[in-house]
């Protein structure tokens, strides 16, 4: 498969994290974050021989980190709302609706965040960030920033990856902890030729630290990434990029690989429809089902099944999802909540009417209208790149 390379991959990444090129270099050059210099400045083994001694880690951390249980969204959890547009995470009750102000923030100078995307949360409660600079001149840089549980306002990280050893190349527009090992999987799109990978890091990651492995991803570049309920894959969504939209949807992967190999995806589901809008992707443990956010509505299909369309559209899908929300064309990356409601943002930069929190009940299909909506100049949302229901 042909990979897109220099501006187009950029401008690919752009219109699927649903905003525009000049507003992200706008964005980022001004009131955002910096990389704390306690991450920048740690020195560390070159990548080939950190990667090695990495490989020799992993099994000491399977030892020293067993699987933990996984805990269950509950009546008293949060919404975190990642905000590329004021490089911010907004906070919310997880039944916040209408103009409603968030409950905290997390932003400023100290935290480091620039060009939030995906938000996930380890079994401690622990808040991760990925960033990017979503800048072509100079080269991007990524880091993944973790905030102790409830941090708020300007504070910094308790931990940083970041740094050339950690093979975080730039536009990492994806990443969750394994709650069960603590694990971390960041989707890396690459810069200046780097390919697209995914990344395993350890549960305790920090500073300029080697992943366990990086796995090539053939193809074009991906999205949010989500856990599936076996305990044994990954998943990643591909969004809809310019100009070929055949490889639009989303691809599991196993989560254990070995490093420097090429991963070969076990199922997908591709060819969902055009537009320039999707890239979020869930697992919905309850149902065994995959969730999906495309230019055509939010696809509902049956875990571990494979399947292709055409970019005309859904009827022409030859596996037949579950149900597709048809009324909700222009939502981004998603999270499955409390009650397994799903939790879904929307960038007014992408097509979108309003940046806004769409939630739909588990059941819903068709021309469904949404259950509530967030959204209003006291939400504080500005162009809402990443979303997380957890403690």
């Amino acid at each position: 498969m042909k990979r897109l390379h220099g501006a187009l991959t950029s401008r690919a990444l752009f219109a699927f994290l649903g905003v525009g090129l000049a507003s992200l270099v706008c964005a980022c050059s001004g009131g955002g974050g910096t990389i704390p210099q306690t991450a920048a400045s740690q020195g560390g083994l070159s990548a080939s021989a950190g990667v090695a001694a990495a490989a020799i880690r992993e099994t000491q951390s399977d030892a020293l980190n067993p699987r933990q249980a996984v805990s269950v969204p509950s009546s008293n959890d949060l919404v975190y709302i990642s905000n590329s547009g004021n490089n911010t995470i907004t906070v919310y009750h997880h039944d916040a609706q209408g103009d409603t102000a968030p409950l905290y923030s997390i932003g400023g100078s100290k935290t480091g965040i620039v060009g939030p995307s995906q938000l996930s949360e380890d079994a401690q409660g622990n808040l991760y960030v990925v960033t990017g600079s979503f800048s072509l001149f100079p080269a991007p840089e990524s880091s993944v920033l973790v905030f102790a549980h409830g941090a708020r306002g300007n504070v910094a990280p308790i931990r940083t990856i970041y740094g050339p050893a950690t093979e975080l190349s730039g536009y990492a527009s994806g990443m969750i902890v394994d709650k069960a090992t603590g694990k971390i999987f960041v989707n890396d799109n690459g810069a200046g030729g780097t390919p697209q990978s995914l990344l395993r890091f350890a549960p305790n990651a920090n500073g300029n630290a080697a992943p366990f492995a990086r796995g090539t991803i053939p193809g074009y570049p991906s999205g949010e990434l989500a856990l599936d309920s076996t305990g044994n894959n990954i998943i990643t969504a591909h969004p809809s990029i310019c100009c070929t939209f055949s490889l639009q949807g989303i691809e599991t992967f196993p989560r254990q690989f070995s490093n420097n190999t090429t991963l070969s995806s076990i199922y997908s589901l591709i060819g969902m429809k055009n537009g320039f809008s999707g890239g979020g992707v869930a697992d919905d443990p309850a149902t065994k089902t995959y969730l999906y956010s495309s230019g055509a509505g939010i696809y509902r299909f049956a875990e571990n099944t494979t399947g292709t369309g055409t970019e005309d559209g859904p009827g022409s899908f030859n596996l037949a999802p579950i149900s597709l929300i048809t009324s909700d064309t222009c939502g981004g990356y998603m999270a499955l909540g409390y009650l397994r409601n799903i939790y879904i943002v929307h960038n007014k930069q992408s097509g979108c009417p309003t940046d806004a929190m769409y939630v739909y009940t588990p059941d819903a299909s068709g021309n469904a209208a949404p259950l509530r909506v967030l959204t209003g100049p006291n939400t504080q949302l500005k162009t809402p790149s990443g979303i997380y229901e957890g403690k």
